[in-house]
């Protein structure tokens, strides 16, 4: 009886991390997302004002596109020369991860269940 909750304990735990693992990378995915879309929306707004000679008038008038497409190019700039992911290959990626997070969260629902069990069964033995 120990053994067997010990064993859904470890896999309880298992499966948890490797939620989180999937739930960090869907951050990371929707805020690449986010980039992209901004870059896309302020790229000719900046192409503008590197046109006007960066003019400091030019630069108050549209200082959020500004600011947004140059925190686009850092989030860029760390791909370090990798291609950036498209919009359609994010698209599959998130989806492909939500529906295995799901799978999880059932999982480890059912672990769960077994887990506490185990462990009320183990303490009426002990």
């Amino acid at each position: 009886m120990k053994k067997r909750a010990d064993d859904s304990g470890e896999r309880f735990t298992e499966l948890g991390s490797r939620i989180k693992a999937i739930e960090k990378r869907l951050d990371e995915i929707s805020e690449l997302k986010t980039h992209i879309r901004n870059y896309a929306m302020t790229n000719d707004t900046y192409v503008a004002y590197r046109k006007s000679g960066y003019n400091k008038y030019f630069y108050e008038e549209h200082r959020k596109d500004i600011q947004l497409n140059k925190a686009s190019r850092e989030a860029f700039d760390k791909f370090d020369g990798k291609a950036i992911p498209s919009a359609k290959e994010l698209n599959a990626e998130f989806q492909e991860l939500l529906s295995e997070k799901r799978k999880l969260y059932e999982e480890c629902h059912e672990v769960k269940e077994k887990m506490q069990l185990y462990k009320i069964a183990k303490y009426d033995i002990d």
